[in-house]
């Protein structure tokens, strides 16, 4: 390391090692060997060894704009963390709730039929009432394959497929017809997402990333 025309310049070792030269320390004062040495540690936490493999040496200058571009990364990188996980703390808080709402309401609908078999033969309003939600909401081409094509598509989901296929599914348990909370905990948790990243305005790509989160948060 060595001072040239008022500018400090770093000597790449490597390049004079590799042309049979030595390396020799200079005399200079213990301060400005303590700043050297600073600055060049710098240089090695920073990832210098990129512009080393280009140049003998390196200026100031080049330890400027490197030390700029690693705090552009790092911020970067502090941003995103922090984005999703504002993100996924909604969205596990809200998917969390109604996750056990609905798993609280189909085991009550399932226990209230069971102490009450005549239920059963309600069945076929149970379906009427059913098709009238799903008319109502227009969630009739709705389903699990919805949601598939939102993360795969980046399609968006309807916030209304949540209390239609919350109410249809405790409706079906409730009279004793046969149907499955995962597929139902699926729609509703990727619905919860799809929204939460439309309330973010996140693009195609962190919204089928959301889509899952919300996914993850009400199918436990």
């Amino acid at each position: 390391m060595h001072f040239t025309n008022a500018r400090m310049i770093i000597t790449n070792p490597a390049k004079k090692i590799k042309s049979g030269g030595t390396i020799s320390a200079n005399s200079v004062p213990p301060a400005v060997e303590f700043l050297q040495i600073l600055l060049y540690s710098t240089c090695v936490c920073a990832n210098m060894a990129q512009i080393l493999r280009k140049k003998d040496t390196i200026t100031v200058d080049d330890m400027k704009k490197e030390a700029e571009r690693e705090a552009r990364t790092m911020w970067q990188f502090v941003r995103t963390f922090l984005k999703w996980l504002i993100i996924a703390g909604v969205t596990g808080g809200i998917g969390g709730l109604v996750g056990s709402a609905f798993h609280l309401s189909v085991n009550w609908a399932a226990t209230f039929r069971a102490a009450h078999p005549w239920l059963l033969w309600l069945l076929p309003i149970g379906g009427l009432l059913i098709a009238a939600i799903y008319r109502l909401t227009k969630m009739e081409n709705k389903n699990t394959n919805a949601i598939i094509d939102a993360i795969h598509f980046g399609d968006k989901v309807p916030l209304l497929l949540v209390p239609a296929i919350y109410l249809s599914t405790v409706i079906t348990h409730l009279f004793g017809g046969s149907a499955g909370r995962e597929g139902a905990a699926l729609q509703i948790g990727g619905s919860l997402g799809c929204y939460i990243g439309r309330l973010f305005h996140l693009d195609e790509k962190d919204m089928r990333i959301a889509t899952l989160c919300g996914m993850s948060a009400v199918f436990r």
